[in-house]
């Protein structure tokens, strides 16, 4: 019972702690799994927060683009070609709602004003941009004003353009419009027409801004979609403009997060394991430890607490069993008696009488505890149920062995007693097919060794009941 009890508690040891194992792992999926969908839901939110951002911007600078275009101080600066008008007006985008950068030029031609942030002057780097795309806005715009003027369209309908263009890994928006009033305007249009156009680097312009609006990283305009990253595909709000892509790096916010606490849940996974295989290993102990209580009660309630020999109850149930087997083998049933033990007693008090109770049981389970069972009945008086089969002299020769070793002297405390016993004899099944039957055969025999003079053995015989009556 004890070693199944263990088996059992490993077993939920190991149990237990795989159930843990197999729990942590699927919290850390699922914590990792939600990380990453959470994750991906904040990218779009920021990709549909982003599209909005800069289709409104977009769109600002296309509305100031146009009153700019549809200025007639502009189209007066313009038509006279008068510097100093030109320079006034980009003094205006300061304090007007105004670009803040433009060019204005003649379709077909190279542009004739530049406007920088209220300073006038047309930098190098615009003109590099310009020429390395091969797609001049001018001559672009040119052939858009020439294919909506054969489809019959007013100019309303082809007064503005826009277009993304990429140089040197950086986008470049492009957008422009018709300087002219709306009004003034003939139709069909001249073949020659002055324009107002922008172009504004959007990684200079809005990386850093949408970087620190939306607490996204690496910001950068392209005009490929990439699939490593977050990638927003953003269409100016004119129809049939082109497109391009925003990208950042990919949101990892809560991932960050998990990855961060994964020691943490790492650490309280073994500290559970830990907990749970000590307190299994209490348990164990513990268990261990009944189990021991358990054994040690019924060997209290199945021995001898002095001697270690098995009690009167115990050897009268072991007997019986014995004795009642399907094919009964012989067996020898005998009572010993320590002779005179009373007067130890009398004589050197219980301890001593004690004493040779113990050297006696010792005694006698060396000489006889291999060929069966042995019993202390109570006091002086001791059993014995041994089997001739595991016995390797003659039944008489191992009597007068255990007779010999018995009378054997003794010392105890300086006390030495030259003890003796008496044994009495029966044959099971001859002299008795019963407990009771067989216990009674042997009683009388010791009744015969003991008027025989004692300290001798007597088998079980017809003498035997004549000399007991």
């Amino acid at each position: 019972m004890s070693a199944l009890r263990q088996r059992s508690v490993d077993r939920i040891a190991i149990l237990l702690s795989a159930l843990i194992v197999i729990i942590c792992i699927i919290f850390l999926q699922f914590g990792y799994s939600s990380a990453k969908k959470s994750d991906r839901r904040t990218d779009l939110q920021i990709a549909k927060m982003m599209s909005a951002f800069l289709e409104k911007e977009i769109q600002l600078e296309i509305s100031r683009l146009e009153d700019l275009a549809v200025s007639t101080e502009t189209f007066n600066a313009v038509q006279t070609r008068t510097f100093g008008l030109l320079s006034a007006l980009c003094e205006q985008t300061n304090r007007s709602n105004l670009p803040s950068s433009f060019s204005i030029g003649q379709l077909g031609a190279e542009p004739i004003f530049h406007c920088d942030y209220g300073r006038a002057g047309r930098p190098a780097s615009q003109a590099e941009i310009l020429a390395s795309t091969r797609l001049h806005p001018i001559g672009t715009f040119q052939d858009l004003v020439d294919a909506q003027v054969d489809a019959g369209l007013s100019f309303a309908e082809y007064s503005f353009d826009q277009l993304f263009t990429e140089y040197d890994d950086s986008v470049f928006l492009i957008l422009s419009a018709v300087v002219a009033p709306e009004t003034n305007l003939p139709n069909p249009a001249p073949s020659k027409l002055d324009i107002v156009y922008t172009v504004t680097d959007l990684n200079r312009e809005y990386s850093n801004v949408l970087e620190q609006l939306y607490g996204i990283d690496e910001v950068r305009f392209t005009t490929e979609s990439n699939s490593a990253l977050s990638t927003l595909k953003i269409t100016g709000p004119r129809v049939g403009a082109n497109h391009i892509y925003a990208a950042w790096r990919p949101g990892n916010n809560f991932r960050k997060q998990f990855e961060a606490a994964f020691p943490f849940v790492f650490v309280v996974s073994l500290i559970l394991i830990t907990i749970v295989i000590l307190g299994l290993l209490k348990l164990r102990s513990l268990t261990a430890a009944i189990s021991q209580q358990e054994t040690e009660m019924r060997t209290l309630a199945s021995h001898d607490g002095m001697t270690g020999l098995a009690n009167r109850r115990h050897f009268n149930e072991r007997v019986s069993a014995m004795m009642q087997e399907a094919d009964p083998q012989t067996y020898y049933f005998g009572f010993l008696d320590l002779d005179h033990f009373k007067q130890v007693n009398d004589t050197y008090g219980h301890d001593v009488g004690d004493a040779l109770i113990i050297e006696a049981a010792k005694r006698l389970k060396s000489t006889l505890g291999y060929a069966g069972i042995i019993a202390r009945l109570g006091g002086d008086e001791f059993a014995f149920f041994i089997s001739p089969k595991k016995v390797q002299s003659d039944i008489s020769e191992l009597m007068s062995n255990v007779v010999t070793k018995i009378s054997a002297p003794f010392s105890h405390n300086n006390i030495e007693l030259h003890p003796s016993a008496s044994l009495g004899l029966a044959q099971f099944p001859r002299d008795g097919e019963t407990f009771d039957q067989i216990a009674k055969s042997a009683d009388i025999a010791l009744y015969d060794a003991k008027a025989s003079g004692r300290g001798r053995y007597s088998f079980f015989s017809v003498d035997s009941i004549r000399s007991s009556n």
